[in-house]
């Protein structure tokens, strides 16, 4: 079933590609899994959403936005550069991805209540849940999902529906 979602999300967010195609032939990217990071909250006036974000080996990226009203839907897509994806697995081995256990921040109140980061090894697979406000969580969990929201706003622009922007 969570396959099938993944699958349905991807397919969703590969048809919002404008005509030109920001990513055109797929056969050309390592499409094994790198990260997912799902999240849910509400905004100020109590309105849910969820969201969605795939990162790719190879760096398609795509975002998928969706509020409980089903008018506020949102995708985007893109490719990351070689460089991006080396700061980013780079990043991810010095904070120890692999070994992170989550379960720590807070919700934020009209933001994001709950992220999952799902993070696919070569080997093993970890999820680290956190808050909304992962502020407090342990450095190496702060620096995970840092590191993952500026990926984000690098290949995709900034998401405010999915991370704070460092200006915001």
């Amino acid at each position: 079933m969570k396959k099938t979602l993944q699958l349905a999300l991807l397919a969703l967010a590969a048809a919002a590609l404008p005509a030109q195609g920001q990513i055109g032939d797929m056969t050309k990217y390592d499409m094994h899994p790198l990260i997912q990071l799902h999240l849910n909250g509400a905004d100020f006036i109590g309105r849910p959403f969820q969201g969605d974000i795939f990162i790719y080996r190879g760096g398609p990226t795509f975002l998928s936005y969706k509020g409980a009203n089903g008018a506020d839907v949102r995708s985007e897509s893109g490719i990351a550069t070689r460089e991006e994806l080396v700061a980013l697995n780079q990043a991810l081995a010095r904070a120890r991805v692999g070994q992170q256990r989550g379960n720590c921040g807070t919700p934020a109140p009209d933001f994001v209540s709950q992220y999952a980061l799902t993070w696919y090894g070569v080997q093993r697979v970890r999820t680290i849940p956190a808050g909304g406000n992962f502020s407090t969580c342990p450095a190496e969990v702060v620096q995970i999902y840092n590191t993952t929201c500026e990926f984000i706003w690098s290949v995709l622009g900034p998401s405010p529906e999915v991370c704070v922007t460092p200006n915001s």
